[in-house]
């Protein structure tokens, strides 16, 4: 470990305390994953944005932080309507048992 990043008490602070700063190589080493990536974090103006998406070619894609968090919600609703379905199915089942 070469520092810390000192943060405070704010969104910066608790973003700071989950994250690891490192090259690439090094990352990829501890992680075992030689020779991939899986994302890569970048802060961009929407300039800067435009211009990447238009470089990019699929497989790889531009999100926001914002689409990404989407994605999570949209997945753990699905998560808790299964959950939810379950336990109706456990209940049915127990009142024919009973």
């Amino acid at each position: 470990m070469a520092g810390i990043i000192p943060g405070g008490d704010d969104l910066q602070g608790r973003a700071l305390r989950s994250a690891i700063i490192t090259d690439i190589g090094t990352a990829q080493a501890v992680l075992g994953m030689q020779g991939r990536l899986t994302r890569i974090d970048l802060v961009l103006d929407h300039a800067q944005a435009a211009m990447l998406t238009g470089l990019i070619k699929p497989p790889l894609q531009l999100l926001t932080s914002t689409a990404r968090s989407n994605a999570m919600t949209q997945m753990t609703r699905a998560f808790r309507i299964n959950l939810t379905a379950l336990s109706l199915l456990a209940m049915v089942i127990g009142a024919f048992l009973i």
